[in-house]
């Protein structure tokens, strides 16, 4: 009996994939540099996974671990129980009722889930705790770090802002379930009062290119309110680094700290697209 348990609480990882985090629809459209390419994009944010899951994972509590190491245990070996016998007898024991109105193969599904949420609450037992550190990391992947993380990456400040990027699959499915919901709503009595925020946007943040029409000033790499960056000013924006985005904002009527934010991004825009159209 005592092996069935221990057999399953090495074998078993595989349930956690139903629980794995992933990026909201709202971090990948702020993690998205302009005029990025889709599979770009989806391999930027792929090196990220593994990082991030790392650096989530050294806030655990001690107790929410102990509690899950015990859940997986004792569920994940029943779990096992149940598999092993709908494999010794026939197929109409996955139907039979194990408790009233509920059969095994109900049992199986709902074990199956408890294990899976309780795994991957479990830290990997040989993750080092340097959150900085990984933060680090994760910005360098994903050029993402805004200046309330920075020197406070160990902070729960800093880690609940993250973890809401960097959110539950299944949080992130019932909130695109609500969001169906209120949607309409949104639309109606919201969305109006942003009206002049958009034509504002629209109005502040669009050239004219010749042989192209209008454009978002983003779209060119504009840093400085001209007419974009050219590849002959690559190397000027990178040599600045960061003096870039000290200037004066293309349009006053944006907040500077909102402008500095844009430009680094620009900044990281230019650089990857350059990576990856060399012949621009």
């Amino acid at each position: 009996r005592v092996a069935v348990f221990s057999f399953q609480n090495s074998h078993s990882a595989s349930y956690s994939a139903l629980a794995t985090r992933t990026w909201t629809p709202f971090a990948r459209w702020r993690l998205r540099e302009y005029c990025e390419v889709e599979h770009s994009f989806q391999q930027r944010l792929s090196r990220s996974y593994k990082s991030s899951h790392e650096y989530v994972q050294m806030f655990n509590l001690e107790f929410l671990t102990i509690v899950s190491r015990f859940a997986t245990f004792v569920f994940g070996g029943l779990l096992v129980v149940l598999v092993l016998l709908s494999v010794v007898f026939d197929d109409e024991f996955l139907f039979a009722d194990l408790t009233p109105h509920r059969s095994v193969s109900w049992w199986i599904g709902i074990l199956g889930v408890i294990v899976a949420v309780s795994r991957s609450m479990i830290p990997d037992p040989h993750l080092v705790i340097a959150p900085a550190r990984q933060l680090r990391v994760v910005a360098a992947l994903t050029h993402y770090m805004p200046p309330a993380w920075v020197n406070h990456e160990d902070s729960a400040d800093t880690y609940q802002d993250f973890s809401h990027l960097f959110q539950y699959q299944a949080v992130v499915a019932l909130e695109e379930i609500i969001g169906v919901l209120i949607t309409p709503y949104m639309l109606l009595f919201k969305l109006p009062a942003c009206a002049d925020g958009i034509v504002a946007f629209f109005h502040n943040y669009t050239l004219h290119q010749d042989g192209i029409g209008d454009v978002c000033s983003f779209a060119v790499f504009n840093l400085r309110g001209d007419r974009g960056l050219s590849p002959d000013g690559l190397g000027d924006a990178l040599g600045e680094g960061s003096s870039a985005a000290s200037r004066t904002p293309m349009h006053t009527a944006v907040p500077p700290a909102t402008s500095k934010q844009q430009e680094d991004k620009v900044v990281h825009s230019v650089i990857s697209f350059r990576e990856h159209h060399p012949q621009w």
